[in-house]
């Protein structure tokens, strides 16, 4: 029985701590985002505070705010932290800290209706929204 209950705790506490994703809306993704662009992970690299990691990501679309060509993001040591991969194209939307996690740092390829929604930000770009 004892086994059991820790079983069962056990499930149910890493429901608890797990992270998950508002439904995707750029709108909403951009009202907390002070850059929004593609970008490519060219290097990624763990820093010392608290297990943090930063990646450098070359920036093939600008959509919002004043993106570099070369832009640094991290993420903390959480259930929600970003994965950075090497040479794999993102949409990010980045927040006026710098941060990004698993939800505003989305692979290209995993974005919902992916042309639809870059033919959305396109058309805020452009607009200056």
């Amino acid at each position: 029985m004892k086994n059991f209950i820790f079983f069962l705790t056990l499930i149910f506490s890493s429901h608890v701590f797990a992270c998950s994703c508002t439904k995707f809306n750029v709108a909403e993704y951009i009202k907390s985002s002070n850059k929004v662009y593609i970008g490519k992970v060219i290097n990624k690299q763990k820093l010392r505070d608290e297990g943090k990691m930063s990646a450098a990501l070359t920036v093939s679309e600008k959509f919002v705010g004043h993106p570099s060509d070369i832009e640094e993001v991290i993420t903390d040591n959480s259930s929600c932290s970003a994965e950075f991969s090497i040479n794999v194209t993102y949409l990010v939307f980045e927040n006026k800290r710098g941060h990004v996690n698993m939800c505003s740092m989305i692979k290209l390829k995993y974005v919902p209706n992916l042309t639809l929604n870059l033919e959305t930000l396109r058309h805020i770009s452009k607009s200056g929204i």
